[in-house]
């Protein structure tokens, strides 16, 4: 009988751990929140977040969902991004549309790619080290990936004024 309440004591304690352990991230570990304009880093999830480690390839996560911990590929950097529309003007700042499905056009000197958002239009790539431009209905930017580390990028689809 006492084994049985030790071992139902062990699983027990190994369901309150997993569980309350979901909002909580390994070591090494950053998360970043979009707030309608840029990521901004966060310490408690209320809302779709990304998270960057370096070396490892990013993750987009829901409150309560348990991240990944990839490997970034061998000479490779990662960049985590959301496709949106602004919304609001003057008087309504941060408001936001993600761009569900959005495809971002990506090139490098002769190399081209395209790449697609998911449903909340976040994307994750890992790509070789160099300067990046990417485009997206009328909007062209640039970003830079180091090899081994990470980088986010906010990209804006455009503007729809509701004031």
């Amino acid at each position: 009988m006492l084994k049985r309440l030790a071992l139902l004591s062990i699983i027990m304690t190994l369901l309150a751990v997993s569980c309350w352990g979901e909002e909580s991230v390994s070591p090494g570990w950053r998360r970043f929140a979009f707030n309608g304009r840029d990521f901004q880093e966060i310490i408690q999830p209320k809302k779709i977040s990304v998270l960057l480690k370096n070396g490892y390839l990013p993750d987009i996560v829901s409150p309560g969902q348990v991240s990944r911990e990839d490997v970034l590929p061998e000479g490779t950097g990662g960049v985590a991004g959301i496709c949106y529309i602004e919304t609001g003007g003057k008087k309504k700042r941060g408001g936001y549309i993600p761009l569900a499905g959005a495809v971002i056009e990506l090139s490098r000197g002769a190399w081209r790619m395209a790449a697609r958002a998911d449903a909340q239009g976040y994307f994750v790539l890992a790509l070789l080290p160099g300067e990046y431009e990417l485009k997206l209905f009328g909007f062209s930017g640039r970003f830079r990936v180091e090899s081994g580390k990470n980088a986010l990028v906010a990209v804006r689809g455009g503007k729809q004024a509701t004031d």
